[in-house]
């Protein structure tokens, strides 16, 4: 049966009937509640179209599109885009004291649909054992519990490197995949989750089916998978891989993958692992991208990256990346978190269960309150020449006491703020170090622009982008 029948089946349009009264009944009830305030709102863009808004502007380019309002209608302003009040703070006073640290949004309300649909979770479900499930990843994660993962990623990344071979022009994306893909899973889920993926043909189908879901998820969160087959096919793909994965979890394994087992009921324990493997893989790959690429970019910070690693690693033995070597490797980590920085998701989102004064403004309850770090990274008053790769302004920073600059807000903030935040920064650290220890690399050919369209995560490059590796003697 294709799409246009499915649709004409009677099954389907009753619920799609009722559920647009539903909606109507629900924006109705809210124009009264927002009329019965009589509140002071935001400057609102809503275009001309019912229920789509300004959708179908804003969906040509998200990024640019958010600019453009915000040079139009000022630091507070309020997109109305398929029937939601999305409202966007720009000035750091006014986001960090409402949307990092504040009794007048929650996180879980604002997403729970979303991951509903990523990974066939319920609401209830999400609502019931997120908080449970950020603890413990926080735990399992924390500062204290590294020495041990990077001893292990660091023998990980080395096997998978040597078995790889790169030699020559590498697309680097792909390169960069296939040794980030089992390695992490292997650390963080235990090498049984590969059992059935430990060959290079099932490593990249693995990689081909993440590589399918990550670049629709945005789309998959809010459209019906009846229009995204293949994205479904690939989320159906790896919730088998976990479900059989799970199935071999032994009672006294250590990984998090047995954790999270213990965490939430049986029904769901692949659903949330599919969660947890796109939160350790969507936004790591592309930030150690995006470091590699920069740097090879970026002649005089290139020369700096190949003398710290000179100056700190025997060339002639295999490295230990111990919390003394990293220390001693720091500007490798100020090139990554200025990655990060200049190449950060597009927005964030809570949702206001509480109204409060902005601006002069009144943000009602219901509004979606948005945050765009992308956006954020480019204030001049934190970051000078804000579209300059320049990892010394990094420096300063005090990395021992986990500090980051002010106006930083990659990843998040408050009670649910990145749980697995120093796990990834551990594992980008050694993985950087690594392939500069390893290998002579240029770039072949332009640096590829970020994909403009995207929002959800780090930003993904528009194009493929070739390197040149040499292994080092």
């Amino acid at each position: 049966m294709d799409v246009a029948e499915y649709l004409v089946d009677g099954a389907v349009i009753l619920p799609l009937v009722v559920g647009f009264l539903l909606w109507g009944y629900i924006q109705v009830h809210r124009r009264q509640q927002l009329n019965a305030l009589k509140a002071n709102l935001p400057p609102c863009h809503s275009g001309w179209i019912p229920f789509l808004g300004c959708a179908i502007s804003f969906g040509k380019e998200p990024l640019m599109y958010i600019k453009k309002i915000n040079d139009e209608l000022g630091p507070v302003f309020t997109l109305y885009i398929t029937g939601n009040r999305m409202t966007y703070l720009t000035e750091e006073e006014d986001y960090s004291k409402y949307f990092l640290q504040s009794e007048y949004v929650d996180f879980q309300k604002a997403v729970h649909l979303f991951v509903a649909n990523a990974a066939d979770i319920s609401s209830e479900s999400f609502m019931t054992y997120h908080t449970s499930i950020h603890d413990m990843v926080k735990g399992k994660l924390a500062t204290q519990f590294l020495p041990e993962h990077s001893v292990n990623l660091t023998k990980l990344f080395g096997n998978r490197i040597r078995q790889i071979q790169p030699e020559g022009k590498v697309e680097l994306n792909e390169f960069l995949r296939m040794v980030l893909y089992p390695c992490v899973i292997s650390d963080l889920f235990g090498k049984e989750t590969l059992d059935k993926q430990n060959d290079e043909k099932s490593i990249r189908q693995l990689m081909e089916k993440f590589v399918e879901y990550d670049d629709q998820f945005e789309y998959g969160t809010q459209i019906p998978q009846i229009f995204l087959r293949k994205w479904a096919s690939a989320k159906h793909w790896l919730l088998n891989m976990f479900k059989d994965g799970i199935l071999q979890v032994k009672s006294d394994d250590k990984t998090v993958l047995r954790s999270l087992k213990d965490t939430v009921d049986e029904k769901h324990s692949a659903n949330y692992g599919l969660l947890m493997l796109w939160a350790s893989l969507a936004n790591a790959i592309p930030v150690a991208f995006w470091t590699v690429a920069l740097v090879l970019h970026t002649p005089e910070v290139h020369e700096k990256v190949k003398s710290v690693i000179a100056d700190t690693l025997n060339l002639s033995v295999e490295p230990e990346f111990t919390e003394q070597v990293l220390h001693k490797l720091k500007y490798i980590r100020c090139c990554f978190l200025e990655a990060i920085r200049i190449r950060s998701p597009g927005v964030i989102i809570r949702m206001v269960i509480k109204p409060f004064q902005v601006k002069g403004y009144t943000v009602p309850a219901g509004d979606l309150l948005m945050l765009s770090p992308y956006w954020a990274h480019r204030n001049e008053t934190f970051f000078p020449e804000p579209e300059r790769f320049y990892p010394e302004r990094w420096i300063k920073c005090d990395f021992s006491k986990n500090e980051f600059l002010p106006g930083f807000v990659a990843f998040g903030g408050g009670r649910y703020m990145c749980p697995g935040r120093w796990y990834a920064l551990m594992e980008l650290h050694i993985l950087i170090s690594l392939l500069f220890y390893k290998f002579d690399m240029k770039l072949e050919g332009k640096l590829p622009n970020h994909n403009i369209m995207h929002l959800v995560g780090v930003q993904q490059p528009d194009d493929q982008c070739y390197i040149n590796m040499q292994p080092r003697s």
